[in-house]
């Protein structure tokens, strides 16, 4: 059963050259999960700092009963284009075409084809991505990188009016990546806080309508430590919270990283603590639930680990781990699947 539920899950086909493909997945959403909430009054004062509720609790204050005060409340217009996004981007199955790989990866992938790594040839290869025919019959949204927001075709036409036209809402990837978190030996913390809601109001004037922020999380001796899964949950909620006061839907996407020997029972247990905490933090930061879309990963071993269990025990691990973890709010899950088995295909 939960095998058949997984079917329907967005998966990334990657190309030769890096660009992936999602088809969302939207069957646990119908799922009510019961949510404890607990009164700000009602926390110890260090709950209230760290944002560390006891596991399926999220705090309100007891002067609004809301986990969004009317001071700090989204106009209700704003929320409402935010949850008609959200929604839009994966509607008659579409997925998300992400086309945002940095400038170094793109340029890596060049030179390892013998292709030159210049902007003129990083612009004609994305010509040909957007102006793929029939693209918007299975895509709803594409993820565009800085420079490629601001390219055009080789007749002058922007690739976000190309995009537009063809039915694809136009989306940006807002982070910095991922850097070395001090006093966390083998772990990062990604970046890009800073001028990020400058940012935002330039890529939404430019017809950007939803946004990506990666965070990538190892599991191995020792980790991933507390410190490091609070560090990237409190960035990710910031983030969303910034998208939306710019009107942007936020793609939030804590990533377990398949690298290493771990066993899937390590990568579930990393992945439901890493959720409830990303979920408290975006609670804390008032980040409207129902206007964003998560890109979590699945619950699998590591690459290395001896141990691979099948396709239908995955499936059975990540749908149980999601249920106890993703409020039911969330209107969409897009899985990143660049790297998996040519065999995990057949979950698309």
């Amino acid at each position: 059963m939960c095998a058949d539920l997984l079917r329907t899950f967005p998966l990334e086909m990657e190309d030769l050259l890096g660009t992936h493909n999602s088809v969302p997945a939207q069957t646990l959403l119908d799922s009510t999960l019961s949510r404890r909430w607990l009164c700000e009054e009602h926390l110890l004062p260090t709950q209230r700092m760290t944002g560390d509720f006891p596991l399926g609790a999220f705090p309100f204050s007891r002067s609004t009963c809301s986990p969004m005060s009317k001071g700090m409340e989204l106009a209700q217009m704003s929320v409402q284009q935010l949850e008609e996004t959200a929604k839009t981007l994966f509607t008659n199955d579409k997925g998300l075409l992400a086309m945002d790989e940095s400038n170094p990866t793109c340029n890596k992938r060049f030179a390892q084809l013998g292709i030159p790594q210049t902007v003129e040839a990083r612009r004609a290869y994305r010509e040909l991505i957007v102006t793929t025919p029939r693209l918007g019959e299975c895509i709803g949204g594409a993820i565009l990188y800085d420079e490629t927001i601001r390219q055009q075709t080789s007749d002058g036409t922007p690739f976000i009016k190309v995009l537009i036209e063809a039915g694809i809402i136009p989306g940006i990837k807002v982070d910095a990546g991922a850097k070395e978190l001090a006093g966390h030996p083998g772990e990062k913390v990604t970046e890009g806080l800073d001028g990020l809601r400058d940012r935002l109001a330039e890529y939404a004037k430019m017809g950007a309508r939803f946004a990506k922020w990666r965070a990538v999380i190892t599991i191995g001796d020792g980790t991933p430590s507390w410190g490091s899964i609070q560090a990237n949950a409190h960035a990710l909620a910031r983030y969303a919270a910034l998208c939306q006061e710019a009107g942007l839907v936020p793609v939030v996407e804590p990533e377990v990283l398949m690298d290493g020997d771990h066993t899937l029972k390590q990568c579930y247990e990393a992945t439901d603590e890493i959720l409830r905490t990303v979920f408290s933090q975006l609670f804390a930061q008032r980040v409207k639930l129902e206007g964003m879309v998560l890109k979590p990963n699945m619950v699998l071993p590591g690459l290395a680990c001896t141990q691979q269990q099948s396709v239908d025990e995955v499936a059975d691990a990540t749908v149980k781990c999601f249920l106890r973890a993703v409020p039911a709010a969330v209107p969409a899950i897009a899985f990143l699947s660049g790297g998996h088995p040519q065999n995990w295909l057949r979950l698309a």
